[in-house]
Order: structure tokens, then sequence, then C-alpha cells
């Protein structure tokens, strides 16, 4: 069995006919934004979120990040300075050298990922781009495709023994006069459960925090819900395989990294593309294909999901079949 934490974000789906060029924003902007950053420090996962108003300046190289809890960051990146304000104290640091402001635009070698819808009354489509190896790590970045006002952002790093995912979600975009203050925010949905993971039977239960069981019997293609003293089952849908535990053959490898502090780990990271369960980035041990994370992108139903999952506590071990009992009196949805 084992836990993990999961971050998932929605949003409508289109596609474009061809595929657009690179573009630029605005070098001036003020924004609202709500970012949810999961770590894996030394085999613990943890996620944090912060909504953050955000004052940016490209052509002054400057930066400004005003906290919910009164704290308020500047950064100078022209004189390689960060200013940390809270209440009558300044903290004052250097930035890292290598630190560069991150730039309003695209780049040319980055990689079109597809176009998608946001707004209900009032519509607006996005364009999303995936960037490699930049100085603040692997970004996904949606933008407005009619001017490139960025709508959400998604930063992979690993530094310091420190796997980091950041999952940024622009609110409200007020530097450009033409769009409506709008509240376009990501549905967003944190949770940590205890999964047990049985290939052989080809039987699944995940174990929430607020007291609810799901099983999946990928046998009979059955999904059952238990909560309290209820059950509910449903099909699963058609077309969805249990997830196996290997890595495919025919996954792109992304290279290794190395986690741990006192005892460091070798992982290493592969893209599985279109499998039953979407496009898969997929990070395990070398020494045995632990899962330590996951990220999956899918797109059914007109509803774009992007998860992050964050495996600790893995214990391989026997599961006996009550383990996937579930109530014979379990009542159809």
């Amino acid at each position: 069995m084992l836990l993990f934490v999961c971050i998932l974000g929605l949003f409508s789906a289109t596609s474009a006919a061809v595929v657009p060029k690179p573009c630029c924003s605005k070098h001036q902007m003020t924004a609202e934004l709500v970012q949810i950053t999961g770590s894996y420090t030394n085999g613990t996962p943890a996620t944090v979120e912060a909504a953050i108003k955000i004052q940016y300046d490209y052509d002054t190289k400057m930066i400004k990040l005003e906290q919910t809890d009164g704290t308020t960051i500047i950064q100078d990146f022209n004189k390689t300075q960060q200013y940390i304000i809270s209440g009558k104290s300044c903290l004052k640091d250097k930035l890292p050298t290598d630190l560069q402001l991150q730039p309003p635009c695209v780049p040319s070698n980055a990689t079109y990922r597809g176009r998608r819808t946001i707004g209900d009354d009032v519509t607006y489509d996005v364009d999303t781009w995936f960037i490699a190896d930049t100085p603040w790590g692997n970004i996904t970045v949606s933008v407005m495709a009619h001017d490139c006002t960025p709508v959400m952002q998604g930063t992979s790093t690993n530094e310091n023994n420190v796997n980091l995912n950041v999952l940024i979600q622009v609110r409200l975009a007020f530097a450009l006069k033409d769009i409506a203050a709008r509240d376009y925010l990501l549905k967003l949905i944190k949770v940590s459960m205890k999964l047990y993971y049985d290939y052989d039977n080809l039987m699944m239960k995940m174990e929430r925090l607020d007291g609810t069981t799901i099983v999946q019997d990928f046998n009979h293609k059955k999904q059952y819900t238990l909560s309290g003293k209820s059950c509910s089952k449903n099909d699963l849908p058609n077309g969805l395989n249990m997830q196996p535990p290997c890595i495919q053959s025919n996954a792109t490898y992304r290279g290794r990294n190395t986690i741990g502090d006192d005892v460091a780990y070798d992982v290493d990271t592969w893209f599985i593309e279109s499998s039953s369960w979407g496009n898969l980035t997929v990070s395990v041990m070398a020494h045995d294909c632990t899962l330590v994370v996951q990220g999956i992108s899918t797109n059914a139903n007109n509803v774009v999901s992007q998860t992050t999952i964050f495996y600790h506590n893995v214990q391989y071990t026997t599961l006996e079949a009550t383990a996937f009992q579930v109530p014979q009196n379990c009542s159809e949805s």
C-alpha cells in the first residue's frame, strides 16, 4: 500500500487547426495568482497553497509579490536583490546570480501542446506550450491565443535533493483593457489517499481522509464508492484499463535526478504518450522502479485535467482478497 497527494486542474477543451507561432504578452502586468507547490523532500511529500497578487515589469526587471498573510516580496533582477517585507521588518537577500526574470514570451524552441477554451457566456481560446530545461525548470504554460496573456503555468524542478512541481493559476489580468475582469480560476482539487494496488487481480482501492473509500474492479469494469453506511456502484469508463506497474517499451526517457540527503536515491523520469489514462510523466526509483511522482494529462468529455501525484510510504506486501471487499447490496447509481 502507499499514500499519495493529488493535485488536479480542470478546464474545457477544443482543438487548434494549425500550430500558432510562439507569442509575447505585455511587458507590464498586474494579476492575482493561486499557486500550489508540491514538493518531495527526502522521501516526504508536501503541498503548499498560496494566493498572491503580482506586479510584473519586464522592462525594469522588477517583480513584486503580495501574499495574503501580509508578507511582500520584491525581486530586483538588475541588482540581484530580494526584499522580504513583513510588518515593520525588512530582510534583504541576494538572488541567485544565474536566476533571471522570466520573460513574457513563449520561446521559439517551445513545443506546442494544443488549444483549449475557457469561459462561459464569453469564451477565449487558450494555447498551451512546453519549454524544457529553462533556468526555472521544465515549464508548461497556457496563454490567451489572441494576446498571449498567461492563464496557467506549471513548473517542475529538482535541486538540493528537493523535487518541486509548481502550478500557478492566473485569476485576473488587469494590464489589458480588452479583457473583462472575469474570474477564470481553474477548478482545483487536493486530496490525500491511501492506495491498495493489486495488478494480478486487477483491483485497486483508495481510502480518502474524509472517510470515503473507492474500490475499482477492472475485471468486471465496476467502481464502488463507500461512504459511511452507503455504497454506490458504477461502470468504469469504456477503454480504461488498470495502469500496469511497468514502464512501457515506447516510453521516452526524460533523464535522471537524485533525491534524499543522508541517503540518496537516483530517480528516472519517463514520458508515455496516449495511454488509456492520458499522457503520463512518471518518475521512479532507478534501482527498483518504485513510483515517486506521476503526472497525468487527459482530455475527455470536453474537460482537460492535469493531475500530479506524489507517492510516499510505499510498501510491497501481499494483499488479501478481503482488502477489496464491498457490500453485496451495493446499489447501482
